[in-house]
């Protein structure tokens, strides 16, 4: 196999979006609340990747007037474990911040990165 890790610096120059990932954990019961809840913590925060817009979703009858749904993907380090389900803020070099939705668990093969698929899903 070729070791590709020496490209990493040169890669990650060309990643100017950057990613906010913000993940839920459980927290413990107490006897004054029996019941678990979760809290939002921030697993990275402004960590540069590269996000990749793959274009409209097929419209449905019933989101066709009034949903703005982007499938996406985002190219980021591989030694970030990120957990199923995090929310995910993109800031491009703009300046503009978008939210997705983590939909997939991310494919950490490859010696220089991570992909993981993102639905952006919201009203226009």
């Amino acid at each position: 196999m070729i070791n590709l890790k020496g490209i990493n610096p040169a890669l990650k120059l060309l990643w100017q979006d950057k990613a906010t990932i913000i993940a839920e954990r459980t927290t413990e019961s107490t006897n004054d609340n029996p019941f678990n809840d979760s809290e939002e913590y921030e697993v990275v925060k402004d960590k540069p990747c590269k996000l990749i817009l793959k274009g409209l979703s097929p419209a449905t009858d019933k989101d066709f007037y009034n949903n703005d749904s982007y499938d996406a993907k985002i190219i980021i380090d591989n030694d970030i474990e990120i957990p199923a389900g995090s929310k995910i803020e993109i800031t491009d070099f703009k300046g503009k911040t978008t939210i997705y939705k983590q939909s997939s668990v991310g494919y950490s093969d490859y010696q220089s990165h991570q992909e993981i698929a993102l639905n952006r899903d919201e009203k226009a």
